[in-house]
Protein backbone atom coordinates (compact mmCIF):
# COMPACT_ATOMS: atom_id res chain seq x y z
CA UNK A 1 0.00 0.00 0.00
CA UNK A 2 1.51 3.48 -1.04
CA UNK A 3 2.79 5.66 2.07
CA UNK A 4 0.50 8.43 1.20
CA UNK A 5 -2.56 6.13 1.52
CA UNK A 6 -1.14 4.72 4.62
CA UNK A 7 -0.92 8.07 6.29
CA UNK A 8 -4.29 9.06 5.36
CA UNK A 9 -5.60 5.89 6.49
CA UNK A 10 -3.55 6.94 9.74
CA UNK A 11 -5.16 10.06 9.90
CA UNK A 12 -8.62 9.73 9.49
CA UNK A 13 -7.89 6.87 12.31
CA UNK A 14 -6.16 9.77 14.59
CA UNK A 15 -9.47 12.62 14.03
CA UNK A 16 -12.08 10.10 14.40
CA UNK A 17 -10.62 8.72 17.79
CA UNK A 18 -10.35 11.89 18.81
CA UNK A 19 -13.93 12.79 17.67
CA UNK A 20 -15.19 9.18 19.69
CA UNK A 21 -13.40 10.40 23.13
CA UNK A 22 -14.63 13.84 22.57
CA UNK A 23 -18.43 12.82 22.53
CA UNK A 24 -18.56 9.60 24.13
CA UNK A 25 -15.68 9.81 26.59
CA UNK A 26 -14.68 6.38 25.37
CA UNK A 27 -11.96 4.92 23.89
CA UNK A 28 -12.38 3.03 19.96
CA UNK A 29 -12.20 -0.83 19.74
CA UNK A 30 -13.27 -1.87 16.79
CA UNK A 31 -13.07 -1.08 13.14
CA UNK A 32 -15.17 -1.56 10.73
CA UNK A 33 -14.27 -1.59 7.04
CA UNK A 34 -16.23 -0.53 4.15
CA UNK A 35 -17.52 -3.96 2.83
CA UNK A 36 -14.36 -6.19 3.53
CA UNK A 37 -11.73 -7.48 1.19
CA UNK A 38 -10.64 -10.75 0.64
CA UNK A 39 -8.48 -12.41 3.22
CA UNK A 40 -9.11 -8.61 5.40
CA UNK A 41 -5.70 -7.04 6.37
CA UNK A 42 -4.03 -10.34 6.26
CA UNK A 43 -0.10 -9.87 5.18
CA UNK A 44 -0.68 -5.37 5.78
CA UNK A 45 1.04 -5.13 9.13
CA UNK A 46 1.75 -1.20 9.08
CA UNK A 47 -2.38 -1.02 8.73
CA UNK A 48 -2.77 -3.42 11.84
CA UNK A 49 -0.24 -1.55 13.67
CA UNK A 50 -2.21 2.11 13.22
CA UNK A 51 -5.69 -0.03 14.03
CA UNK A 52 -3.63 -1.50 17.20
CA UNK A 53 -1.53 2.13 18.38
CA UNK A 54 -4.92 3.92 17.87
CA UNK A 55 -6.53 1.24 20.80
CA UNK A 56 -8.89 -0.94 18.74
CA UNK A 57 -8.99 -4.42 19.75
CA UNK A 58 -11.23 -5.88 17.26
CA UNK A 59 -11.91 -5.08 13.00
CA UNK A 60 -13.41 -6.59 10.29
CA UNK A 61 -11.86 -6.42 6.83
CA UNK A 62 -12.64 -9.94 6.41
CA UNK A 63 -15.51 -9.33 4.63
CA UNK A 64 -15.50 -11.15 1.22
CA UNK A 65 -14.85 -14.39 -0.84
CA UNK A 66 -12.16 -14.59 -3.32
CA UNK A 67 -11.88 -12.20 -6.37
CA UNK A 68 -13.44 -14.67 -8.58
CA UNK A 69 -16.27 -14.98 -6.49
CA UNK A 70 -16.47 -12.52 -3.84
CA UNK A 71 -20.25 -12.91 -2.77
CA UNK A 72 -21.55 -14.45 -0.34
CA UNK A 73 -18.88 -14.43 2.10
CA UNK A 74 -17.00 -17.11 3.31
CA UNK A 75 -17.96 -18.75 6.95
CA UNK A 76 -14.34 -17.97 7.87
CA UNK A 77 -14.55 -17.60 11.88
CA UNK A 78 -12.66 -15.17 14.19
CA UNK A 79 -9.11 -15.34 14.25
CA UNK A 80 -6.26 -13.60 15.99
CA UNK A 81 -3.73 -11.49 13.39
CA UNK A 82 -0.91 -13.05 15.15
CA UNK A 83 1.37 -14.01 11.88
CA UNK A 84 1.77 -10.07 11.32
CA UNK A 85 2.69 -9.54 14.68
CA UNK A 86 -0.47 -8.26 16.60
CA UNK A 87 -1.60 -11.39 18.60
CA UNK A 88 -4.23 -9.40 20.80
CA UNK A 89 -5.48 -7.86 17.47
CA UNK A 90 -9.17 -9.80 16.66
CA UNK A 91 -10.41 -10.01 13.52
CA UNK A 92 -14.35 -10.81 13.38
CA UNK A 93 -15.04 -11.89 9.43
CA UNK A 94 -18.22 -10.83 7.80
CA UNK A 95 -20.03 -14.29 7.03
CA UNK A 96 -22.43 -15.06 4.12
CA UNK A 97 -24.20 -12.30 2.25
CA UNK A 98 -24.11 -8.59 2.07
CA UNK A 99 -27.55 -7.16 2.53
CA UNK A 100 -27.14 -4.93 -0.28
CA UNK A 101 -25.67 -7.29 -2.78
CA UNK A 102 -28.60 -9.93 -2.00
CA UNK A 103 -31.21 -7.27 -2.18
CA UNK A 104 -29.23 -5.61 -5.02
CA UNK A 105 -30.20 -2.45 -3.10
CA UNK A 106 -27.54 -0.23 -4.57
CA UNK A 107 -27.36 -1.96 -7.94
CA UNK A 108 -24.06 -3.92 -6.85
CA UNK A 109 -25.40 -6.86 -8.10
CA UNK A 110 -26.22 -5.73 -11.47
CA UNK A 111 -25.72 -8.01 -14.05
CA UNK A 112 -25.13 -11.16 -11.29
CA UNK A 113 -24.87 -14.53 -12.60
CA UNK A 114 -25.82 -17.78 -10.57
CA UNK A 115 -22.61 -19.48 -8.83
CA UNK A 116 -22.50 -22.28 -6.51
CA UNK A 117 -22.20 -21.04 -3.22
CA UNK A 118 -19.68 -22.15 -0.57
CA UNK A 119 -21.93 -23.83 2.07
CA UNK A 120 -25.44 -25.64 1.65
CA UNK A 121 -27.77 -22.60 1.87
CA UNK A 122 -25.86 -19.94 -0.26
CA UNK A 123 -26.32 -21.54 -3.41
CA UNK A 124 -29.14 -19.25 -5.17
CA UNK A 125 -30.55 -19.88 -8.88
CA UNK A 126 -31.74 -16.36 -8.70
CA UNK A 127 -31.33 -13.27 -6.06
CA UNK A 128 -34.86 -12.67 -4.02
CA UNK A 129 -37.27 -10.69 -4.97
CA UNK A 130 -39.53 -10.12 -2.11
CA UNK A 131 -38.31 -9.88 1.83
CA UNK A 132 -39.31 -13.01 2.34
CA UNK A 133 -37.30 -14.54 -0.79
CA UNK A 134 -34.42 -12.93 0.90
CA UNK A 135 -35.30 -14.45 4.69
CA UNK A 136 -34.84 -17.76 3.34
CA UNK A 137 -31.37 -17.13 1.66
CA UNK A 138 -30.27 -16.04 5.63
CA UNK A 139 -32.60 -18.66 7.39
CA UNK A 140 -30.33 -21.37 5.33
CA UNK A 141 -27.09 -19.47 6.18
CA UNK A 142 -27.40 -19.18 9.75
CA UNK A 143 -28.74 -23.01 10.01
CA UNK A 144 -25.45 -23.83 8.48
CA UNK A 145 -24.23 -21.87 11.15
CA UNK A 146 -26.26 -23.10 14.04
CA UNK A 147 -25.71 -27.23 12.52
CA UNK A 148 -21.79 -26.25 12.79
CA UNK A 149 -21.08 -24.47 15.63
CA UNK A 150 -20.15 -21.50 13.80
CA UNK A 151 -20.06 -17.41 14.51
CA UNK A 152 -22.64 -16.25 12.17
CA UNK A 153 -21.93 -12.19 11.45
CA UNK A 154 -23.91 -10.79 8.68
CA UNK A 155 -23.34 -7.15 6.79
CA UNK A 156 -26.68 -5.84 8.04
CA UNK A 157 -26.08 -1.83 6.08
CA UNK A 158 -28.33 0.87 7.83
CA UNK A 159 -28.34 2.84 4.40
CA UNK A 160 -29.64 -0.77 2.64
CA UNK A 161 -32.21 -1.92 4.85
CA UNK A 162 -34.20 0.60 5.30
CA UNK A 163 -34.94 0.18 0.90
CA UNK A 164 -36.39 -2.67 1.22
CA UNK A 165 -36.97 -3.79 5.12
CA UNK A 166 -37.93 -0.51 6.90
CA UNK A 167 -39.50 -2.02 10.09
CA UNK A 168 -37.07 -4.45 10.44
CA UNK A 169 -38.90 -7.46 9.92
CA UNK A 170 -35.72 -9.66 8.49
CA UNK A 171 -33.92 -9.21 11.36
CA UNK A 172 -37.18 -9.89 13.72
CA UNK A 173 -37.42 -12.94 12.44
CA UNK A 174 -33.13 -13.93 12.59
CA UNK A 175 -33.63 -12.97 16.38
CA UNK A 176 -36.84 -14.99 17.19
CA UNK A 177 -34.80 -17.92 14.92
CA UNK A 178 -31.79 -17.39 17.22
CA UNK A 179 -33.80 -17.54 20.64
CA UNK A 180 -35.81 -20.84 19.27
CA UNK A 181 -32.46 -22.19 18.91
CA UNK A 182 -31.17 -20.99 22.38
CA UNK A 183 -28.41 -19.60 19.93
CA UNK A 184 -26.74 -16.53 21.97
CA UNK A 185 -26.90 -13.08 20.56
CA UNK A 186 -23.94 -10.93 21.02
CA UNK A 187 -22.03 -8.09 20.29
CA UNK A 188 -18.11 -7.52 18.89
CA UNK A 189 -17.08 -6.65 22.29
CA UNK A 190 -18.32 -9.65 23.94
CA UNK A 191 -17.18 -12.23 21.28
CA UNK A 192 -13.95 -10.18 21.32
CA UNK A 193 -13.75 -11.10 25.40
CA UNK A 194 -15.36 -14.49 24.49
CA UNK A 195 -11.83 -15.16 22.95
CA UNK A 196 -9.76 -13.71 24.99
CA UNK A 197 -11.03 -15.82 28.28
CA UNK A 198 -11.11 -18.81 25.67
CA UNK A 199 -7.26 -18.35 24.86
CA UNK A 200 -6.67 -17.82 28.62
CA UNK A 201 -8.40 -21.04 29.53
CA UNK A 202 -6.71 -22.79 27.04
CA UNK A 203 -3.02 -22.09 27.79
CA UNK A 204 -3.33 -22.64 31.41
Amino acid sequence: VHTKTQNKFKNELIKTSKLIRKHFDKEPLGFCAPGGFFKGLRGYPEQLRILSEQGHRFVRTDGIGPPDQPMPALFTQPYWHTKDGFPDLLEIPVTGWHCNLLFNTGGQSDGWQPRPGFVDGTILAKLPKTLEEGFQVRRKEFQYAIDNNLVYGPAMHPWSIYRFDPELKHIEWLIEMAKDNNVPIINCRQLYNKHITDDQKNNE
